[in-house]
């Protein structure tokens, strides 16, 4: 339980950092990262909200193979 916390955190941190910066392949891999943590936990409602906003930046920045992978996470749920 407290590597997930760590890893939380770290990655909130980072998403942060990102959203400053702009940085929306960062941002966009903060919250792939985030919504697997979420998937994890059975925290579903959270995961697909992540995912659905991975998505629309993925698409922004016509990033195939990440897409692809964000969907394939959201099937999950």
């Amino acid at each position: 339980q407290s590597d997930v916390v760590t890893a939380q955190k770290s990655y909130e941190e980072a998403l942060a950092i990102y959203r400053e910066l702009g940085h929306d392949k960062g941002v966009a891999a903060m919250l792939n990262n985030l919504a697997v943590l979420a998937l994890e936990q059975h925290e579903y409602a959270k995961a697909r909200t992540l995912l659905q906003d991975c998505i629309v930046l993925k698409r922004k920045l016509e990033d195939r193979d990440g897409l692809a992978t964000s969907l394939i996470n959201l099937s999950i749920i």
